[in-house]
C-alpha cells in the first residue's frame, strides 16, 4: 500500500475555527467581487431556534455549500441584499439568513456534536489541505485588488438592485469611463453592453420624474390616509383638553370651598342711603308772627311780643343742653362745646292789619342780658 499525504489527512474538528466567517465579516463582503466563490467551503456558526426547556438560543456548526437569492430583500446591519447562504449541517442542507450568523466562537459542545452527526452518518471529514486552501484565500480577500471587470460587475449588480448610492450624473459618469476603457481596448461587446446599461439609467430617470411629477399634482392614498389620522388626532386632543379643564375647574372650585384663605370669584355690590330731599328754607314771612292772629287763637306769647320758640333760643344753655351738644360734637372739648351755640335771630317785623305796627320791641333782643352772653362767656356787656 502507498502512504497518504499529509494534507489529505483528515483535519481536528477544532480546526475548522480557523476558516470560520462572522456575521460582521460576511456583512462587509457581500457585494464583493470575490463574495460568491470564497465563501464556499468556509463554516459558520448558524443560529437554529431556542431551547423549549432553557430559553436559551441554539447554534450549530455548518459549512457554507452554496448561496441562494431570496424572494425580497433583508436587512443585515447596515445593508440590504437578498442573498442567502445554503447551509450544510451533517449531509442536510437549507438556506438561512446571513442574519443568523453568529459573531461567537464554537463551542467545545457544538463541535462534539458537528463529529457525533458526522460520524453517525458516515461523512467523510474536511481534510487539512482543505482547511489551509480556504484559510490562504480568506488571506488574498482581505487584500484583493478590484479590476474593471469587477467595477462594471458591481456597477451593473448595483443598478440592477437600485442600491447606487448618489446622482444619474455620477453612475453616467462612471459608465462613461468604462465605456472608453473598453473602446482602447477594442472590446465591442462591451462597449454595447455598457450602452444599454446608459439607456436603461436614462428611461429610469425619466420614468422616476414622471412619477414624481404626477404625485405632486395627486396625492397618494398613503398620504390622504395620513392627513385624515392627523385631523382626527388633533380633534381628539382638542376634546381631551376641554375635558381636562372642565375637570380642573370643578377641583378647584372644590379646593376654594374647603380653604378659607382662597381668592373667591365676587360682584361688587353699591350700598348707599337716599337722603329725603332738602326741604327749602321757608321764607322770612313765615316766621313773622302774627301777634294779632296768634292773641286770638289764645297762644302763649310774652308781653314784649317774643313767641316761645324764640324764648327758647334766648335763654341760658342748661347742663343738659351742653352734655347732649358735647355727644353730637364728640371730637370737640367740653369746654369748647359747652359754648357752641348757634343762635338765628333774622327775625321780620311784624304787622297788624290796616298796616299799624305791633306793640312790643321790633327786635327780638335778650332781656337782661346781652347777647354775647348767650353767644359766649368770654364777652360781657
Amino acid at each position: 500500500g502507498g502512504y497518504m499525504d499529509a494534507e489529505d489527512e483528515p483535519a481536528p474538528y477544532e480546526d475548522l475555527e480557523r476558516i470560520r466567517l462572522t456575521r460582521h465579516r460576511l456583512e462587509s463582503w457581500l457585494d464583493e467581487p470575490f463574495f460568491d466563490t470564497v465563501v464556499i467551503g468556509c463554516f459558520v456558526r448558524i443560529g437554529i431556534g431556542t431551547d423549549s426547556h432553557s430559553g436559551d438560543r441554539v447554534y450549530r456548526v455548518a459549512e457554507i455549500a452554496g448561496l441562494s437569492a431570496a424572494s425580497m430583500p433583508y436587512t443585515v446591519g447596515a445593508k440590504q441584499t437578498k442573498k442567502r447562504l445554503v447551509l450544510e449541517i451533517a449531509g442536510s442542507r437549507r438556506p438561512f439568513n446571513v442574519s443568523f450568523v453568529s459573531n461567537a466562537n464554537f463551542t467545545q459542545d457544538e463541535l462534539r456534536r458537528y463529529r457525533r452527526l458526522m460520524e453517525e452518518n458516515l461523512l467523510p471529514r474536511k481534510t487539512q489541505r482543505h482547511v489551509d486552501t480556504k484559510l490562504q484565500e480568506l488571506k488574498k480577500a482581505k487584500q484583493y485588488v478590484y479590476k474593471e471587470e469587477d467595477v462594471s460587475k458591481m456597477v451593473e449588480r448595483n443598478l440592477e438592485e437600485k442600491k447606487v448610492v448618489g446622482s444619474t450624473a455620477l453612475r453616467k459618469a462612471e459608465l462613461v469611463v468604462l465605456r472608453d476603457a473598453a473602446q482602447e481596448k477594442g472590446d465591442t461587446a462591451e462597449v454595447e453592453r455598457i450602452d444599454d446599461i446608459l439607456n436603461t439609467i436614462e428611461a429610469r430617470a425619466e420614468e422616476e420624474k414622471r412619477n414624481l411629477t404626477s404625485s405632486a399634482v395627486q396625492p397618494s392614498t398613503n398620504v390622504i390616509g395620513i392627513v385624515n389620522i392627523n385631523q382626527r388626532n388633533r380633534q381628539m386632543e382638542r376634546q381631551t383638553a376641554e375635558l381636562v379643564s372642565k375637570a380642573q375647574a370643578g377641583r378647584e372650585v372644590k379646593d376654594d370651598l374647603n380653604n378659607p384663605f382662597a381668592r373667591r370669584e365676587t360682584r361688587p355690590s353699591m350700598y348707599w342711603h337716599v337722603s329725603a330731599p332738602k326741604k327749602e328754607a321757608e321764607p322770612a314771612h313765615e316766621l313773622a308772627i302774627d301777634t294779632a292772629a296768634a292773641m286770638a287763637a289764645g297762644s302763649a306769647v310774652h308781653g314784649d311780643g317774643i313767641t316761645p320758640k324764640i324764648s327758647k333760643l334766648m335763654r341760658e344753655p342748661t347742663a343738659e343742653d351742653v352734655l347732649a351738644k358735647a355727644g353730637e360734637d364728640a371730637d370737640m372739648p367740653l369746654l369748647v362745646a359747652a359754648h357752641n351755640v348757634d343762635v338765628h335771630v333774622d327775625i321780620v317785623e311784624p304787622k297788624l292789619a290796616g298796616g299799624a305796627r305791633a306793640a312790643g320791641p321790633t327786635r327780638a333782643e335778650p332781656q337782661g342780658r346781652s347777647a354775647y352772653a348767650v353767644l359766649g362767656s368770654s364777652y360781657t356787656d
